[in-house]
């Protein structure tokens, strides 16, 4: 119950039901010190009970050690360099008791805010992360906590409060995020069976530009034109062999925007059969996909979508982003060493090309038959264009 110049009181209260806890009375707002810093970024949450026969909204504040205010950059005489506290004249830098002069502190702080329902305990879980704003004001280092907040909405006077802590283990940060950025690391065949997959720029959930993966299965228009098989799919992660995307992991996540409501199946390949995962379903708009990969063998190098599978092509879209494999190891692929050979025979005229410095006309060299590995077009400075195949 610091005395920060607030209307009510913060008191711990014993109940002879449920214990010991902390009591709010009139509360406009309320703080808690805790008497020095607590590095919290090992937790993943902040959990609390609370108690209240009104009901309300109750909006608590993480609070990091405040740090030394900064002259904006485009300041005329002051560009980036510190704030002092100034005398009157507002040139000469005051000074504190030690002779010293006085920084200009701003404070670190940032909300989340509860409803509260009457009559009842609500126990509450609020992500840390939510903590961590974007701007050095909000931006709370979660290393170095000192403080929380409680500001009430005018209807919750007086409530209860127990099993304050800061809990959970906090996953670490995933080992692999594909995210789709590089455009010219994309191939067009890794979509297949008349899937169209390109990269394009589009406005996430949150209205921010982002590079992300687009795919199509075209709707039969003719014979020309005859859409995508029902099976169509697209290929958004492959690795080396030695590679395991999934490991100890029990899930992997995806950001997708559906046009029109849907379902995914995944397929995970690598060195033992590979496992269909099917009816994962996918909501209209955006939304973060799930998916439950406990049941993956070890070795998985290689992860499909396959958007709607089994149904008519009819122009469905989808947007996929930052496709998140937690646990992934990856092994880089092998240096490639062109043979000290010497150069293949040139074809003759009169020859049926297949491949020579580049696949024929009409020739796929690489389609989709769910093998685990790929034959591309590769060229070696040595022996100019061949056919590579891998895994």
């Amino acid at each position: 119950n610091p005395g920060w110049g607030q209307a009510g009181s913060l008191t711990p209260f014993t109940d002879d039901t449920s214990g010991s806890m902390l009591r709010f009375e009139n509360l406009n707002y309320q703080g808690i010190e805790f008497g020095g810093s607590k590095d919290v970024s090992g937790k993943e949450h902040l959990h609390l009970d609370l108690w209240t026969e009104t009901a309300g909204q109750l909006t608590i504040y993480l609070i990091s050690s405040p740090y030394q205010m900064t002259y904006p950059s485009n300041h005329p005489t002051m560009a980036d360099q510190l704030v002092w506290q100034l005398e009157e004249d507002g040139v000469t830098q005051s000074v504190g008791e030690d002779g010293n002069p006085i920084p200009i502190m701003q404070s670190v702080e940032n909300a989340v805010t509860v409803d509260v329902t009457a009559d009842g305990w609500n126990a509450v879980d609020l992500d840390l992360a939510d903590f961590v704003g974007d701007t050095p004001q909000t931006a709370v280092d979660l290393e170095d906590v000192i403080q929380l907040k409680f500001v009430g909405d005018g209807t919750m006077k007086t409530f209860y409060m127990d099993n304050l802590a800061f809990t959970g283990t906090a996953l670490p940060p995933p080992n692999l995020v594909v995210d789709f950025n590089d455009a010219s690391a994309w191939v067009a065949d890794n979509a297949f069976e008349g899937g169209v997959g390109t990269i394009v720029v589009q406005a996430d959930a949150d209205g921010v530009d982002q590079s992300m993966l687009q795919f199509v299965k075209p709707a039969y228009v003719d014979e020309a034109n005859p859409g995508a098989k029902a099976w169509a799919g697209v290929t958004v992660a492959q690795e080396a062999a030695g590679s395991d995307l999934i490991g100890e992991a029990t899930a992997i996540t995806m950001t997708v925007y559906a046009a029109q409501a849907g379902s995914f199946m995944v397929k995970l390949e690598g060195s033992n059969d590979p496992v269909e995962l099917t009816g994962i379903a996918v909501a209209q708009g955006w939304s973060t996909v799930t998916v439950d990969v406990s049941s993956a063998p070890a070795g998985v190098n290689k992860v499909s979508i396959f958007p709607d599978f089994l149904e008519t092509a009819t122009g469905q879209t989808y947007l996929i982003d930052d496709v998140t494999f937690p646990l992934a190891t990856v092994v880089e692929p092998p240096v490639i060493v062109a043979p000290d050979a010497v150069a293949p025979t040139t074809l003759d005229v009169a020859d049926i090309d297949l491949f020579e410095d580049a696949p024929a006309a009409g020739v796929n060299v690489n389609p989709g038959w769910g093998q685990a590995g790929s034959l591309t077009p590769f060229t070696d400075d040595t022996s100019g264009s061949m056919l590579r195949f891998e895994n």
